[in-house]
């Protein structure tokens, strides 16, 4: 088990979940999000501005939305899938394994613990 991974289990039996925590599975949701919504929207053959019409956006809201990871709303996300032809599914997996696919940080000297507000 990596460093990560025991300072990771060693936060979720505490009574609290560290700050870092926290923003660290916000932030990789958000990425992970946009990266799928990204990939689905050049596999779609489809541009900005018919997704636009089919919403009844402009196509700035659009770019907005798919250019960098946000905090999208569920509606949102369930929108745009559905004007990209697809249906919205959410998956959660247990901490182990899956935490493994998590790109973690690597500074030299860090620390998760180090957040403990």
């Amino acid at each position: 088990m990596s460093t990560y991974q025991t300072q990771l289990t060693s936060a979720l039996e505490g009574q609290t979940i560290s700050k870092f925590w926290l923003g660290y599975f916000r932030e990789a949701l958000r990425s992970e999000i946009n990266d799928a919504l990204l990939e689905c929207f050049e596999a779609s053959g489809l541009n900005k501005a018919d997704i636009a019409r089919k919403l009844d956006r402009r196509p700035e809201q659009i770019t907005r939305w798919i250019s960098a990871p946000c905090n999208l709303e569920t509606d949102t996300v369930s929108d745009l899938a559905l004007a990209l032809g697809l249906i919205p599914r959410v998956r959660f997996e247990k901490i182990g394994r899956a935490f493994l696919a998590y790109d973690l940080p690597m500074k030299a000297g860090w620390e998760a613990s180090d957040d403990k507000a």
